[in-house]
């Protein structure tokens, strides 16, 4: 989801141990584990973080959708601009955003700014729509 790639963006995250269902009251459905989390002194790539995160948010804004459908209601663009960023990003037409690693969601952040707004692209500076924070 959305924190498991701001958690590996900012940090390398590494499983410690694993702790047992049973160690809790009342006991979950899960087992569990302790990870660490060891912070990076700079980003795993070079990109506009606050781009970056509004990609990973509307991917992950609807639940068990594909990618094109997130990232077209969530940025908003029209779905054929969100394959055409798909697939130039050598992502899977049909790929679910659960599935994509923090890599793809770079590729893909990197594909959707270069969508030229006056082709009917993206809106905003850099292709990808302002929504601040």
């Amino acid at each position: 989801g959305a924190v498991s790639a701001a958690v590996s963006y900012y940090s390398q995250p590494r499983v410690l141990f694993p702790v047992s269902r049973g160690c809790f009251l009342p006991p979950p459905n899960v087992d569990s584990c302790v990870i660490r989390l060891d912070l990076r002194s700079q980003p795993p790539f070079e990109v506009e973080e606050r781009r970056f995160f509004q990609v990973v948010r509307a991917a992950f804004a609807q639940r068990r959708k594909t990618a094109a459908n997130s990232l077209s209601h969530g940025l908003p663009i029209p779905k054929e601009q969100a394959a055409q960023a798909i697939a130039q990003a050598g992502l899977p037409p049909s790929v679910r955003p659960e599935q994509l690693t923090l890599e793809d969601f770079y590729r893909l952040t990197l594909a959707l700014c270069q969508v030229q707004p006056s082709q009917g692209g993206l809106p905003g500076q850099g292709g990808l729509p302002d929504r601040g924070g």
